[in-house]
């Protein structure tokens, strides 16, 4: 096993033992994470760890069985399951209360199908309570691609299905992630910022309201351990809108670098050097609903680029220097 997972084994492990389990989760209930290996799906489980799950209650459902062997080795039921071979989820379900439904990505045909099927199967498998992660915008259709309104739609679809399958549930809809991969919204641009001392906020800039997978992590352990009578949404957003001009002045607050910000005019063309990524589908909108589900504030623009501030700086070729 990798160094950095003998530490996650020993962190989780410590916390499930000293952690006083949450008022609302019920010793009978098992907890089924679907889609468990994924970023999101890593960052739940040690969540509902830290929140004081045992270990033995959380079972694991990924196609990849092998990534999640630390897992295993501390007590979880960790189990072969794909929507796309949905023989695969009676068992894959069997045993668990709770579901929390991890959005695979969108697939070119028939996959709000797939998630009803992955609901049935839930609930015929004795699953009380559903969780799913959407989209934020998923009832606005805001996307200006077929791609985003064809994401929004499939999303909403699933919404529906899942209002219809006769469990409880809770839909989350995800905002757009200030960290990820996929994303490159935030740190890529810090460190272009810093490196050129020039931000340029394009014309008409579709501010969003970003947060963490932490954050997002946070509200589906809460999610699907709270204590909730009826069924209901919540769309999960960051603190703040976000946008180039922002992200200038966190950058400069962090590393000490002027940047000069230059607004386009309505004539300009916008040119990213970096990929802008797929936010046309996200509204312009802040919610205090993480909040409401967590009972803390989503990670703040500032806090997340000062986390950042040593790889902005070395990825820009600076050194730090207090303005």
């Amino acid at each position: 096993m990798a160094p950095i997972r003998l530490l996650l084994a020993a962190a989780v492990l410590l916390a499930s033992c000293a952690t006083a389990p949450h008022q609302s989760f019920q010793r009978e209930d098992r907890l089924v994470i679907s889609g468990a290996s994924g970023l999101l799906g890593d960052a739940v489980i040690q969540r509902l760890i830290v929140r004081g799950v045992p270990v033995h209650d959380l079972i694991l459902v990924t196609r990849r069985p092998e990534d999640l062997a630390v897992y295993a080795r501390l007590g979880a039921s960790v189990r072969f399951g794909d929507l796309n071979a949905p023989e695969s989820l009676p068992a894959a379900y069997r045993g668990g209360t709770r579901l929390l439904l991890i959005s695979p990505p969108p697939a070119p045909k028939g996959w709000p199908e797939r998630n009803r099927t992955a609901f049935e199967a839930a609930v015929r498998a004795g699953i009380r309570r559903i969780v799913y992660t959407s989209i934020l915008g998923a009832d606005r259709d805001l996307g200006d691609s077929p791609q985003a309104r064809h994401i929004t739609a499939d999303h909403l679809q699933t919404e529906r299905y899942l209002e219809a399958c006769g469990a409880r549930w809770i839909i989350l809809r995800n905002g757009f992630y200030l960290d990820g991969p996929r994303s490159g919204f935030v740190v890529d641009r810090a460190v272009e910022m810093a490196r050129t001392s020039r931000a340029v906020v394009p014309y008409g800039e579709r501010r969003l309201a970003p947060l963490t997978h932490l954050d997002l992590a946070d509200a589906a352990a809460a999610a699907l351990m709270g204590n909730f009578a009826d069924s209901r949404i919540y769309e999960l957003t960051g603190a703040q809108l976000v946008g180039m001009r922002d992200i200038a002045i966190a950058t400069t607050a962090a590393t000490g670098r002027a940047i000069t910000v230059v607004d386009q005019g309505p004539d300009q063309q916008y040119s990213p050097t970096i990929p802008i990524g797929p936010i046309d589908m996200f509204p312009s909108m802040v919610t205090g609903d993480l909040q409401r589900l967590t009972g803390h504030g989503p990670t703040s623009l500032q806090e997340y680029i000062d986390a950042h501030r040593d790889e902005i700086l070395a990825r820009s070729g600076l050194a730090y220097s207090p303005r």
